[in-house]
């Protein structure tokens, strides 16, 4: 060649990939994704250069064209704008499988709070299959910033429980809203959460003749506690005990104004630690108390043993001390 540098062969090379060297993370069905090597991620079209994305968290080589995107290329792949790949890109994500293409992805979604997160969760699928690959990683809850403004004790309390709290938008949430609606009882919204808090409850009564001695002496002293916070004293007070795996403490009894007279156990279930002492606010009656501390004193708290409101909402507290 003659009247040609060296930088413009090397300009020409790097419009194709296999000249590149770009490092190759999985092949699908519809094109092959890239470890990008350069300042920006590229696309490539059959291995010929397409279009740079600086934002993009991948590169990606499209195998697999649309007759729309053969209609929409030129010979020269000039003016090559995302509408014209966006879909091919979408369904190689979709049908990526390897470990380290989908732990990326998952990353992703903690992004949005550092504020930066990849052009790929802009596209509500991509965003949605992100969100439930951190699912399937990580004991997490996802929450919108309008629910953590309102309910900061909800979010509290799933922080306690070990629970990564990650914020994800409106439309986010909507679909995952739809997702728990249709069976997927084990992603953790707001409202899966409480439900799921709801239902780690379960009551058998026993008999007070059970009770330990120093049990028995705060258990006589029940209508005198109930009244500190506004609690009928006359009605027949239970005793529950909170039973479950917990590397905290042992058994955990309370005293509780149910309905029935019996003293009844409360186990709770596995993905709740059961020794809690739970904001009297982010709680509904009725209103236990710890029975294993052998003095009470009107400095101690209330403590409230019952399940959070059905719909994620706080009710207000009724009087701990």
């Amino acid at each position: 060649l003659q009247g040609v540098t060296r930088d413009d062969v090397d300009a020409a090379k790097s419009l194709f990939l296999r000249f590149v060297g770009e490092e190759v993370l999985e092949t699908t069905d519809y094109g092959q994704i890239l470890a990008s090597s350069q300042s920006s991620a590229r696309v490539y079209i059959n291995g010929v250069f397409a279009n740079e994305e600086s934002n993009f968290l991948f590169s990606y080589n499209i195998t697999n064209l649309t007759e729309a995107m053969r209609k929409r290329l030129n010979r020269e792949r000039l003016n090559v704008g995302r509408t014209t790949y966006a879909e091919r890109v979408k369904m190689i994500l979709k049908s990526a499988s390897s470990p380290v293409v989908l732990d990326a992805l998952a990353s992703q979604v903690d992004a949005r709070a550092r504020g930066d997160q990849c052009d790929e969760m802009v596209w509500s699928d991509i965003s949605t299959r992100a969100i439930n690959l951190l699912h399937e990683r990580r004991k997490v809850a996802f929450i919108t910033e309008r629910e953590l403004a309102e309910h900061p004790n909800v979010v509290d309390n799933m922080r306690r429980d070990g629970l990564g709290v990650v914020l994800v938008d409106d439309s986010q949430k909507s679909k995952l809203d739809a997702q728990l609606k249709s069976g997927d009882g084990g992603l953790r919204t707001l409202e899966g959460y409480v439900q799921q808090y709801n239902e780690s409850f379960t009551y058998s009564f026993v008999e007070p003749a059970y009770l330990s001695s120093a049990e028995a002496e705060i258990f006589s002293r029940s209508p005198d506690i109930l009244a500190l916070i506004g609690a009928d004293g006359s009605a027949p007070p239970s005793a529950s005990r909170w039973m479950g795996q917990t590397a905290s403490g042992p058994l955990v009894r309370s005293l509780s104004n149910a309905r029935s007279s019996a003293p009844c156990r409360s186990t709770q279930g596995p993905s709740f630690t059961s020794q809690r002492t739970l904001s009297p606010a982010l709680l509904t009656s009725p209103v236990s108390l710890n029975l294993c501390s052998p003095h009470i004193s009107a400095r101690r708290p209330i403590v409230r043993s019952a399940p959070l409101a059905s719909d994620g909402r706080v009710p207000a507290a009724t009087g701990g001390i």
